[in-house]
């Protein structure tokens, strides 16, 4: 048997720990949701994507370079006018047509 004084103290801290987490849950249904993030602009995700082409051009690896530049323009079609991208176009060209087809590997 538990002394009477026993009980009321488990009452007591079980209704403490029953208003802690009914406020709590007030707390929480009264803050506003999260902001929902937007998905980036496509210009600028595209510049992003010719910034890092532009990066394995400056590398002289070319392919990875036209990937990017493929992802990119599939992002923004327009920016395949930009000074920058014919560049690296003519670059890249250029550079694979330096390369054996065999990848340098001939006897």
């Amino acid at each position: 048997m538990v002394p009477i004084r026993a009980r009321k103290a488990w009452r007591t801290w079980g209704l403490a720990a029953a208003a802690i987490a009914v406020v709590g849950l007030g707390i929480k249904a009264a803050l506003p949701p999260p902001p929902v993030l937007s998905p980036p602009h496509p210009k600028g995700y595209a510049a992003w994507i010719r910034d890092d082409a532009q990066t394995e051009c400056d590398a002289e690896r070319w392919e990875p370079c036209r990937r990017l530049l493929d992802k990119a323009a599939q992002v923004d079609v327009s920016g395949e006018g930009e000074a920058r991208v014919v560049k690296m176009r003519e670059a890249i060209a250029t550079g694979l047509a330096a390369v054996p087809w065999d990848g340098g590997r001939s006897p």
